[in-house]
């Protein structure tokens, strides 16, 4: 499909780049995590347009996309190799003549096999995988599969939007309105003071929490935890659904609350409603939700040129357990309800710097006893 294409650059002498600890502890024996994107197109996909800025674009974003993983004295590292684009580019082969809907569930399908595939050692950790079947929804799909060693979410999007041009103006990159911070509330000396206090409490609180739950407590088994060993080797299935930015918008603006509230609202109310439709004594059971957050103190969108300029590429992010609402089978709740619980657990967690604890702490393990070390901790 495309010629080989190999770029250089200078590593060290023995021809490796050392790879981040918070990387390494992504791709363990214990841990493998992948990224899944999902783009639609409202145009049939024209491969050979697809391939000119992936080749010229996203090779120079960084080395890891040219690179396999090797190991050295215990450690991961870098190590650059020729690409060879026809390995990573896929495009399945569908039977012809079908309906949308059934091109739809054959996509499906194959997200879900793709999804527990492993990707290869020998080769570059990333894919593209091109849907040429129009579904219910789109002409087209690419669905771009990435190790999270290369970059965590905010990178891997960065990568991905650099290699998009402008539709009026394919001369230009892409370009999103720009973001203004909300202005900031003036605090007095005692309301700072409190605010101080109630976030030294917040942090050490959460973070004993968290530990606790890590290697004490855990979640028991429910509708959404089966408990089973190795469940992350079992088969999957991939489903969806979707809900306007507008309608979430009009729920944001007469609730008084972010998006992110509405967001995690939702999958905290969807959760309830399907453990107590599976099971009704789970709905009792506790159940935390693992949120992965981006540590970056930015606003809005940032290039792969700005990124790379501030030094803000790679995984630079934490986690904090949230735990989900429980009610009993008596109570009626509503979605109104989830999304002011989640306003509250989440303006909490603002006031708390656990979660860059909780990352520099994963970072220092890591570099002191080893990624396998941080994963199975």
């Amino acid at each position: 499909m495309a010629n080989c294409i190999s770029q250089i650059i200078q590593f060290g002498e023995d021809g490796l780049e050392p790879m981040n600890p918070s990387s390494q502890c992504l791709n363990t024996s214990y841990l493998s995590l992948g990224i899944i994107g999902i783009a639609e197109s409202e145009i049939p996909i024209d491969v050979d347009k697809i391939m000119l800025p992936l080749r010229t674009d996203l090779l120079r974003v960084n080395p890891a996309f040219s690179s396999i993983v090797v190991w050295k004295n215990g450690k991961q590292w870098w190590k650059q190799v020729q690409v060879r684009f026809e390995d990573h580019v896929i495009v399945p082969t569908f039977p012809q003549g079908l309906s949308p809907e059934s091109y739809t569930q054959y996509f499906e399908e194959y997200l879900s096999k793709i999804s527990l595939d492993k990707l290869s050692e020998t080769r570059p950790l990333w894919e593209l995988h091109i849907i040429k079947y129009p579904t219910k929804s789109a002409a087209g799909i690419l669905a771009f599969k990435m190790h999270h060693a290369l970059g965590d979410g905010f990178s891997i999007m960065g990568a991905l939007f650099s290699t998009l041009k402008r539709a009026d103006n394919p001369s230009l990159p892409l370009t999103f309105p720009s973001t203004t911070s909300r202005s900031k509330e003036k605090k007095n000396i005692c309301r700072s003071g409190l605010s101080f206090v109630s976030g030294c409490f917040n942090t050490i609180n959460d973070i004993a929490t968290s530990m606790m739950h890590t290697a004490l407590f855990g979640d028991g088994p429910s509708a959404i935890r089966s408990g089973a060993h190795s469940v992350e080797c079992l088969p999957v299935h991939t489903t969806r659904i979707t809900f306007s930015l507008d309608d979430i918008s009009q729920v944001r603006t007469k609730l008084g609350v972010t998006v992110n509230d509405v967001v995690i609202g939702i999958i905290f109310y969807g959760t309830h409603l399907y453990t107590k439709l599976m099971d009704q004594t789970s709905t009792k059971c506790r159940k935390t939700a693992l949120v992965l957050l981006n540590t970056r103190m930015l606003i809005g969108y940032q290039s792969v040129d700005e990124m790379l300029e501030k030094n803000m590429w790679g995984n630079q992010f934490s986690f904090i357990h949230l735990p989900l609402p429980s009610y009993s089978d008596g109570q009626k709740v509503d979605l109104k309800e989830f999304i002011l619980k989640a306003k509250k657990v989440i303006q909490r967690s603002r006031s708390s710097v656990a979660v860059h604890i909780n990352g520099m702490l994963i970072s220092l393990m890591g570099s002191l006893r080893g990624p396998e070390v941080s994963d199975a901790n």
